[in-house]
């Protein structure tokens, strides 16, 4: 006669119940080595596993360290010839794309080697906003003649209008060919309004935009002032702090260089 199931467990259970009882120390003590005998190499085998990820992280992490400080390295180079800045056009562009190109630290997965690089990454924005600042001390920024390419920028206090007239001033509204080639002799000098800005902007921010998210206006300052202009300059469609907010201490010779800039684009167009 066959069992109700829950019979057949109750008797299942006491029958195991029953073998427990009649098992000795010495049994138990043969039965938890077996155990953990069977699943001891499986759990070396999964702390190896993860030791090694771990290890692979890190060095991961720190190559990546690495490659940004090399990168910061290239970027003062670019910019700047020992305490001096260095207004090349060329150069300022590729200090860009060198911090277009920086990996996410938000990518490294070690938590001490993540706040290792923030650290880096702040002092070299600090690093760099000092340099910038001390290249004439007197004015605690640079001077707007600095951004239109002249080699003598520290000492000339010409006009724009003289400047503009020896140096080949271009900007993102002058004429150019079916390849994107701008009709100058000798090229254009001036620094690129969009790279300046976006350099900038990692300096004040850490943050570096893409060239495409910066809005500059074509304005006629006589009938614009300085200040309201600065909101018409955006990024992602919102002017940034750095611009809005600024002081007498800080990127005043930019904005100078973007109001002329802009402005004799508007007398051109």
């Amino acid at each position: 006669m066959a069992y109700p199931a829950s019979e057949m467990i109750a008797n299942t259970i006491a029958e195991a119940i029953n073998t427990a009882a009649q098992m000795n120390a010495w049994d138990y003590s043969i039965a938890i080595a077996t155990i953990i005998g069977c699943f001891a190499p499986f759990v070396l085998l999964w702390w190896e596993l993860s030791k090694s990820r771990k290890e692979r992280t890190r060095s991961r992490d720190n190559q990546n360290i690495e490659d940004m400080k090399l990168d910061f390295n290239d970027i003062l180079e670019l910019l700047f010839s020992g305490q001096k800045a260095l207004n090349l056009r060329k150069n300022w562009i590729k200090a860009y794309q060198t911090l277009s190109s920086l990996k996410s630290i938000d990518l490294i997965e070690n938590n001490e080697v993540k706040q290792e690089a923030i650290r880096i990454k702040l002092r070299f924005q600090n690093k760099l906003k000092d340099l910038l600042d001390a290249a004439d001390p007197e004015k605690q920024s640079l001077r707007w003649q600095f951004f239109t390419g002249i080699t003598d920028w520290q000492t000339n206090n010409d006009s724009w209008e003289k400047i503009s007239k020896k140096s080949n001033i271009g900007n993102a509204f002058a004429q150019a060919d079916c390849f994107g080639n701008y009709d100058k002799k000798d090229s254009i000098n001036n620094l690129s309004p969009e790279h300046v800005i976006a350099v900038y902007h990692f300096l004040y921010t850490g943050i570096t935009p893409n060239i495409s998210s910066i809005e500059l206006p074509i304005i006629d300052k006589t009938k614009i002032t300085k200040r309201e202009f600065v909101k018409q300059v955006k990024i992602g469609g919102v002017t940034p702090e750095w611009l809005s907010n600024h002081s007498e201490h800080e990127p005043n010779g930019l904005i100078h260089y973007l109001f002329e800039l802009l402005a004799n684009s508007y007398l051109i167009v």
